[in-house]
């Protein structure tokens, strides 16, 4: 009996101290959880921007904010350096001029995924800290992509 209860106070001790401790392991880098995208002018034109991307855990928040855009058309998040369109983030065929602010923002959900895509919101959220995409922004204009970036981990400081 003295047994048993041993053996259950140590595996409870063990379980809470994994619980509560085992990410703190000050030998370990710390995940980065901001990235960000400087937008530049593939296009020869006045356009730019920044895009922000927080991954806490398995969901992704973003931010596009934008100067001297005309016309935009779709804001999209490619696989690799020149690789194919995963997320949709901003569609709007009319085209929306942004002088200077948000283009979009909102948390990535399973509607954001390109249609024929097998991506689940984790494999996204990997896909963004893996540093291993890009934004492209298209306007009527340019509809190969007049602004664009890699996403990278925000650097501190």
């Amino acid at each position: 009996m003295r047994r048993t209860a041993l053996l259950l106070a140590t595996g409870m001790f063990t379980g809470l101290a994994v619980a509560c401790g085992g990410d703190d392991d000050p030998t370990q880098p710390e995940q980065a959880t901001e990235f960000v995208a400087a937008l530049t002018s593939t296009a020869s034109t006045d356009a730019s921007g920044t895009a922000t991307f927080e991954v806490p855990s398995s969901s992704v928040s973003f931010r596009i904010e934008v100067q001297s855009l005309e016309g935009a058309t779709v804001a999209r998040i490619h696989i690799g350096a020149d690789g194919p369109a995963v997320l949709t983030l901003f569609s709007n065929s009319a085209g929306v001029d942004v002088a200077g602010g948000v283009l979009a923002e909102g948390t990535i959900t399973a509607e954001h995924i390109v249609q024929g895509t097998s991506l689940t919101l984790a494999q996204v959220a990997q896909l963004i800290s893996s540093e291993n995409a890009f934004l492209n922004i298209t306007t009527i204009a340019h509809p190969q992509g007049e602004i664009r970036g890699q996403i990278v981990a925000e650097e501190e400081g």
